[in-house]
């Protein structure tokens, strides 16, 4: 008699991350991500429906480096990669040429049967050296040699993107905009395949490495672009001036302390109850958290504020999160919500006088707030609010006071600087910066932080 033996074995349940997920933040994708390349293997770029040509070379940490002559790549397209009527493309690459070489130069074409649809290349000595931009099968822009060879790095890495709508079409290359709201009209098309590091069949092909591309479904703004471009994108958070966390470790008696140990303490105002993990529970008559008197702390020209909350019942009554004043100039500013009309404020005070930034964001669910509140000096009168609550798209002011200085100030957490408008509810997150942020970095902070709740 034979005896059958049965082996069995246990294969775990591996969640595969998505083609997508391996090239892009989270935050990326929730600002309208729609494609992006990951170069860092070859067997990577064929899962995605790539085809190599020639050989090149590919690196985990560097991308593909192509010969200039015989490789490029080639992906099928669905169609609907660059279809929409606001796209932005960022290319980061390292050319092996220099900007006035005697040779066309393909950073990128999607094409249909080789007619170019969305492209970027560079032109001979005869063509003056120019930069060309198309969208939706229309040359949109041509940058002038003189205009971004300045920047140009050689055998560096160079970061570019271009930021489009029909009319209104913007570039940038390392940290410095090289077009600006060119009119020319273009219309969303369908490609069915995109050449990286070469035009149609390979033709005039990119020598060089080719780090990083992504399309976005958005004409992201000019803050988001420089910020891409000059690599600073997601380095904001060790940017900045403060930052409270509210841990237990930071709990010491009647302080709170800085969590990156920059030394922006706090001090505690009433018997705000301490969270287990981090933060304190505020109970709208009392408690709140201060700081007097700091000239290092200063909001004189840009800055934003970001925090997590959690509103404890719904208020006619603004409840203050954030305020800084300057006693005797009657300048300063303060962050407001207003529960009952889901309504946050943003005022900004200066000796000229007050204006305020609104934003209602009806039929969103406030389990946990999250808030990046980011104000841009321009001039009196000219300068810029933004509020994004959540992943909504926020409010824009463009009529703010300003600048926002004085001598000296208190700052507050949970009340008015005064001490009037006492914050009721939870605040487990605020940092503050000298700069103004935009919207992918709230989008990357609002995940990040939610993560960490969601762990405790």
């Amino acid at each position: 008699m034979r005896r059958m033996i049965l082996i069995s074995v246990l294969i775990p349940n591996v969640c595969l991350a998505s083609a997508i997920e391996l090239c892009s933040r989270p935050a990326e994708r929730a600002r309208g991500l729609s494609w992006c390349g990951n170069f860092s293997s070859q067997q990577l770029v064929e899962n995605d429906s790539g085809t190599i040509h020639g050989s090149p070379t590919f690196s985990y940490k560097e991308g593909v480096t192509l010969d200039g002559s015989s490789d490029y790549i080639q992906y099928h397209l669905t169609g609907q990669e660059f279809f929409n009527s606001e796209l932005s493309i960022l290319v980061e690459f390292t050319p092996e040429f220099a900007a006035d070489e005697d040779l066309y130069r393909y950073f990128y074409d999607a094409d249909t049967g080789g007619a170019g649809r969305c492209y970027l290349y560079k032109l001979n000595n005869a063509g003056g050296n120019k930069l060309i931009i198309g969208f939706g099968n229309t040359g949109v822009d041509s940058v002038d040699f003189s205009t971004y060879s300045p920047y140009w790095l050689q055998g560096q890495r160079n970061i570019l993107i271009v930021s489009a709508t029909s009319g209104d079409t913007d570039a940038w290359l390392n940290g410095h905009q090289i077009t600006t709201n060119d009119t020319t009209a273009w219309t969303a098309d369908t490609p069915t395949a995109l050449h990286v590091g070469s035009s149609f069949e390979g033709k005039l092909p990119f020598p060089g490495t080719i780090h990083r591309f992504v399309v976005f479904h958005a004409k992201l703004s000019d803050a988001e672009c420089e910020a891409y471009s000059n690599g600073t994108m997601w380095t904001y958070e060790s940017r900045a001036v403060a930052v409270w966390r509210f841990r237990a470790a930071d709990h010491t008696g009647t302080t709170t302390k800085e969590s990156a140990g920059r030394g922006y303490d706090l001090t505690i105002n009433g018997s705000p109850e301490k969270l287990q993990t981090h933060g304190y529970e505020f109970d709208g008559s009392n408690d709140y958290l201060s700081r007097a008197d700091d000239d290092t702390f200063d909001p004189s020209g840009d800055f934003s504020v970001q925090c997590v909350m959690k509103i404890n019942e719904s208020s006619a009554s603004p409840y203050t999160i954030f305020s800084t004043y300057f006693p005797g100039v009657t300048a300063g500013f303060n962050i407001d919500y207003r529960a009952a009309a889901e309504q946050s404020f943003f005022v900004i005070a200066s000796s000229s006088g007050a204006t305020s930034c609104a934003y209602t964001c009806s039929g969103c669910t406030y389990d946990y707030l999250f808030g990046t509140w980011s104000y841009e000096y321009v001039s009196d009168g000219t300068s810029i609010a933004d509020i994004y609550i959540g992943t909504t798209t926020g409010a824009e002011c463009t009529n703010m006071k300003g600048p926002v200085n004085g001598t000296s100030k208190n700052t507050a957490l949970g009340s008015r600087s005064d001490t009037s408008f006492k914050f009721k509810g939870q605040i487990l997150y605020c940092a503050y910066f000298n700069e103004a942020l935009n919207q992918m970095q709230h989008l990357d902070f609002m995940i990040r932080e939610r993560r960490k709740i969601q762990e405790q």
